[in-house]
């Protein structure tokens, strides 16, 4: 088991740091194929991970606990994004926008998060419902239908929760519920081959297509298959990174933003693989300095009852 929670987080560690790759604009905005295929397959990856990890079995205290480290986060982080883009967005570029009215406001948290925070908006009421319905007595199969039904008719009146990302949600947890241990059965270095095929093959490739499915599954597996082929420092970093995913993923929307202050100094690098980096590497230590400084201040126990920030180790 620890080694199947090592493979899972290596893999979380590889997206999470993609993520932050391609939210740096400079750097996506100059290769848009990639940016579309990784769009098109790291986001539903996590959502398969995120409902596979999700346990139906906790008690009501507990799952309170689980929801509370995600929903009070999102609230906070997805507060301060606004009014951060209200403030100075058009001094950096942002892409997003947001016009400080109180009730935009309130729509934007309930229905329509923006950034990357629409994520945490998502798998809370995926969460949210597939435990309710475990709890009243529906389990197993019924559950998985009952539950999709249920999202399916949200997702239409819920700006926010697109079906495409649920489905995702749903196929984790539906391997879960099903006894499918996806790293075992999903790992194979003919997956690389497989995805390679997949990108040749497809003339467009999107979340809500039996391509976007094959590529998340193919990509995944791959991953749990080269894991313990990296150097021990490679991969631990890897697993480092998996390890502070909700952390990477709650910062780096304030870092990556103020990226683009310092590129016209890297104009000499015309691939701008240097600047981006550079720029991941800054993203990534300063995500992780400041969790483990709100783990300091306490601010972490505050919001999700527990420390953000999970120290590093090397991982044989």
């Amino acid at each position: 088991m620890k080694k199947r929670l090592h493979e899972i987080d290596f893999a979380k560690g590889v997206l999470m740091l993609s993520v932050v790759v391609f939210h740096l604009g400079y750097f996506s905005l100059h290769y848009p194929k990639f940016a579309n295929c990784h769009f098109a397959l790291v986001q539903p990856c996590f959502l398969l991970i995120s409902g596979y990890l999700f346990s139906l079995e906790k008690t009501l205290l507990e799952i309170k606990g689980v929801l509370r480290r995600i929903f009070i986060p999102y609230v906070v982080f997805e507060t301060l994004y606004l009014l951060a883009i209200k403030v100075l967005g058009n001094y950096v570029g942002a892409s997003n926008t947001f016009d400080g009215n109180v009730v935009d406001f309130f729509l934007q948290i309930v229905t329509s998060p923006i950034g990357t925070y629409w994520y945490l908006h998502t798998i809370t009421l995926c969460m949210l419902i597939f435990y309710t319905v475990n709890y009243i007595g529906i389990k197993g199969k019924s559950n998985i239908y009952i539950s999709g039904i249920l999202l399916f008719l949200v997702s239409n009146f819920i700006d926010g929760l697109k079906w495409e990302n649920v489905m995702y949600f749903i196929i984790g947890i539906s391997f879960r519920i099903l006894d499918f241990p996806i790293v075992e059965r999903l790992k194979s270095y003919m997956c690389g081959l497989a995805f390679c095929a997949i990108i040749i093959v497809s003339d467009s490739i999107t979340r809500y297509s039996i391509a976007g499915i094959g590529l998340t599954m193919t990509f995944l597996g791959f991953l749990f298959a080269i894991t313990h082929k990296f150097p021990i420092v490679v991969k631990s970093i890897f697993i480092y990174a998996g390890r502070n995913s909700l952390s990477i993923l709650l910062f780096s929307p304030f870092f990556t933003t103020f990226t683009k202050v310092y590129s016209p100094l890297f104009r000499f690098d015309s691939t701008r693989f240097l600047w981006m980096f550079v720029s991941l590497n800054l993203v990534s230590v300063l995500c992780l300095v400041s969790a483990k400084l709100m783990d300091v201040i306490k601010i972490s126990k505050l919001l999700m009852g527990k420390n953000m920030y999970s120290s590093f180790s090397k991982v044989e």
